[in-house]
């Protein structure tokens, strides 16, 4: 699902999560279009952090949690009230620099944060972390396309957050 200032772009595919932006608190739902009243919205692949096995339905995330495989990954995770978000974003394929993330790891570091839900927004060359730093666009983390440490992924669709300064 894809949802820009409450328009819908486009619907949910089944084995694809959504996390939906309302006012003041979020939600990840999985095999189902977002809540009345979200505003904004992406999709990506679910995780499961549950302490049991996931659902039946679910069992292709089984083979990303027994998966060794570091990648470069980026989650969004939930806690229980969506009212606190998690941006994890891992770089990756830099041999000597950053392997990876796998999976495994990530949904027990989320869990140890205390997510309740979570979702694989994307991976590879397209794990951007960006910040604004004297009004200018900042990389804060060491992205690879085509092989080339510091190039940038094209990419179609991104999630972005505006948020007023702390107060002191």
């Amino acid at each position: 699902t894809s949802i820009s200032e409450g328009e819908r772009i486009s619907w949910v595919h089944p084995r694809y999560s959504s996390l939906c932006f309302l006012e003041q608190k979020a939600q990840i739902v999985w095999q189902e279009n977002c809540p009345p009243g979200t505003q904004q919205a992406v999709s990506g692949q679910p995780l499961w952090l549950g302490d049991t096995a996931p659902p039946e339905e679910m069992a292709f995330v089984v083979d990303k949690l027994l998966s060794d495989k570091a990648y470069p990954l980026t989650l969004a995770a939930l806690n229980q009230k969506g009212d606190k978000l998690w941006l994890l974003v891992s770089d990756g394929k830099q041999p000597l620099y950053s392997e990876g993330t796998t999976i495994k790891d990530a949904t027990v570091l989320l869990k140890e944060l205390g997510a309740a839900t979570a979702l694989q927004l994307d991976g590879g060359g397209s794990s951007t972390a960006v910040i604004e730093q004297n009004d200018q666009p900042q990389v804060i983390n060491a992205v690879m396309h085509a092989k080339v440490p510091g190039n940038e992924r094209p990419v179609a669709n991104n999630l972005g957050f505006y948020a007023l300064p702390l107060q002191p």
